[in-house]
């Protein structure tokens, strides 16, 4: 596909994510005139009704007259389930439907919000998504992913993990592994490190020895986009495409990574 419509929250999440979408929209295959543009309240899942009901025309009526359905949408998880709730009732899930998201989306495939869409207490079941496509970003579980959750659980005395955590760990995790690195493979003194300024080179070689790094970490397996590539720097992602198919024994989740 080479347009589509991106909808985001405008609090902090949505914003940095659906802004980046904008300003690097040919690394993803289209112009920043192919996307057509929505943008929603921070939390507004949490709207007093009549607001709710009147910016889901809002949305729908943007999401039909752009004749596009390849919609991508990042929010909180909470605001992403009241958007398919909206694009529920609009009769826009199905068959020829394609939803990319963030990975807010990442755990409707597993653990309780799989029970939820089963049960439809998330407001839309698997029989509502029955053929629609979602891309998600994936968030695999590693031996790693288990050991530290158990630790941070056991540490803060909590059963609550917020998913930017697990990609906070990974982030020092990397700064370190690459320190090490470049202080093995170079004479650096380590005092230098903290005295390094743009001139010395040192944070181009410390940079370097970050895109070299792959590791299984707390978020999934950790990888970086080489030098010269358009995403340079960026973790390389991982998707899971998500279908519900029917089968014998009713609805079933297809996943491929």
């Amino acid at each position: 596909w080479t347009a589509a419509v991106l909808t985001y929250t405008t609090d902090r999440y949505g914003s940095t994510n659906g802004e980046q979408i904008l300003l690097r929209a040919s690394d993803f295959g289209f112009t920043a005139q192919s996307l057509v543009v929505a943008t929603l309240p921070p939390s507004f899942s949490a709207l007093p009704d009549r607001d709710l009901d009147t910016l889901e025309q809002q949305i729908l009526r943007k999401i039909l007259t752009s004749r596009l359905r390849v919609v991508i949408h990042v929010s909180l998880l909470e605001d992403s389930e009241s958007f398919f709730r909206m694009v529920k009732r609009g009769g826009m899930l199905g068959p020829g439907w394609l939803y990319l998201g963030a990975d807010a989306w990442a755990n409707w495939a597993t653990g309780d919000k799989l029970r939820d869409l089963e049960s439809g207490a998330a407001g839309f079941s698997r029989v509502d998504l029955l053929g629609t496509l979602l891309v998600v970003a994936d968030e695999s579980q590693t031996p790693v992913t288990e050991r530290f959750q158990k630790r941070y659980q056991e540490l803060y005395n909590t059963t609550e993990m917020e998913p930017f955590i697990f990609a906070g760990y990974d982030c020092v995790r990397a700064i370190g592994m690459a320190v090490i690195e470049l202080l093995t493979q170079t004479a650096l003194d380590p005092a230098e490190l903290g005295t390094a300024t743009l001139e010395s080179g040192v944070q181009e070689q410390l940079a370097d020895a970050a895109m070299s790094l792959e590791f299984e970490g707390a978020g999934g397996f950790v990888q970086f986009a080489k030098p010269g590539s358009a995403n340079a720097g960026d973790r390389v992602p991982r998707y899971s495409i998500l279908n519900w198919v029917k089968a014998d024994g009713g609805p079933t989740w297809i996943q491929k990574a």
